[in-house]
């Protein structure tokens, strides 16, 4: 199965596992009183703004190395050399210019013959044939060709099987200055390690982020990033979606902070060609997705109702087409 495919299954799946989820779709009409009223709650919403996240920035060197073995070619070096210029234009695309890539891509021969054992030693290597060009940070990516069976980053180094696109984006991302946890999802009620597929975070191809991780990354512009919290009146807020244009009028997050839990945000990222609204939980820069919707949703004591304006209220507020929704965040009623 393509790996693109794995992460729609994934995403209705979700729709059928979370009891809370309504599938109807409403289309009932609101009064001239009810469309005002909303109208009052909107422009209300529009002021209250998620806090802002200092943004990760900055001059990167990425310097990208194919070891060739003493019993083994290693990858190519043009092959490694595309990867890591894949990599420059997807986190800049995704920082809106924030991140500046160096690449650099090198093949070093090594002393070693390809084993597990001698990775260490012939990265230390590696990494003196081709020291940082100045004193801007260094990230290195090293691709191995399968001297061990799985890819990992930690420190300045992402070490690195093959020379998979995703592989470059999610090693780079767990490493400073980044800092990315993995993506997970709620499956079942069960926290399943790398199974969203809406971040390259997760083990799926993809060349996206989360909601949640584009904000804690403060890489959202402020007033595209809405803020619920408990004491708060029912408040409806227009969602667009996650990777639209700036420009559209809409919140891109809603950021739900929940006293000592973790918080929750509120998004709609494309998946397959199809926006779908999505909750996360976020622990540092990890996030877990925990409902997939298209009604409603309840997550703790919150509620999230999609609501059907009239096409004048929409009008009204510069929303036109099918490219957001309406989303109603409430805290259930108390016993």
């Amino acid at each position: 199965m393509d790996l693109n495919e794995l992460d729609v299954c994934d995403c209705e799946l979700d729709l059928h596992e979370h009891e809370d989820v309504e599938q109807e779709e409403s289309n009932v009409e609101l009064s001239d009183r009810e469309s005002e009223t909303l109208m009052a709650v909107h422009l209300a919403s529009v002021t209250k703004l998620a806090p802002v996240m200092p943004p990760v920035k900055g001059k990167i060197n990425l310097i990208c190395i194919a070891l060739k073995w003493l019993n083994d070619p290693g990858s190519s070096p043009a092959s490694v050399g595309s990867s890591g210029r894949f990599t420059e234009q997807i986190y800049k695309e995704l920082s809106g210019g924030l991140i500046d890539f160096n690449v650099i891509s090198k093949q070093v021969d090594v002393p070693y013959n390809k084993a597990a054992k001698n990775i260490n030693k012939a990265e230390k290597f590696a990494k003196a044939k081709v020291p940082p060009p100045n004193k801007d940070r260094t990230i290195y990516v090293i691709v191995n060709h399968g001297a061990k069976g799985y890819s990992n980053a930690g420190g300045n180094t992402a070490h690195l099987y093959g020379t998979l696109k995703r592989d470059f984006l999610h090693e780079v991302g767990h490493l400073r200055p980044f800092s990315l946890g993995h993506s997970g999802a709620y499956i079942n009620g069960k926290l399943e390690a790398y199974r969203d597929g809406t971040s390259f975070m997760g083990r799926f191809s993809s060349t996206r982020l989360t909601g949640a991780q584009l904000y804690l990354l403060g890489w959202l512009p402020q007033n595209k990033v809405g803020l619920f919290e408990e004491d708060d009146a029912p408040t409806d807020f227009d969602i667009c979606p996650l990777y639209a244009k700036n420009d559209k009028p809409g919140m891109k997050v809603v950021v739900i902070p929940r006293g000592d839990l973790r918080p929750l945000y509120l998004s709609m990222p494309n998946v397959q060609g199809k926006n779908v609204l999505m909750l996360h939980l976020s622990s540092g820069r990890g996030t877990q997705r925990v409902a997939v919707f298209g009604n409603r949703a309840e997550y703790g004591d919150y509620i999230f109702e999609k609501i059907t304006g009239s096409a004048a209220d929409h009008a009204s507020r510069g929303l036109t087409g099918e490219d957001f929704v309406t989303v109603r965040v409430s805290v259930a009623a108390k016993d």
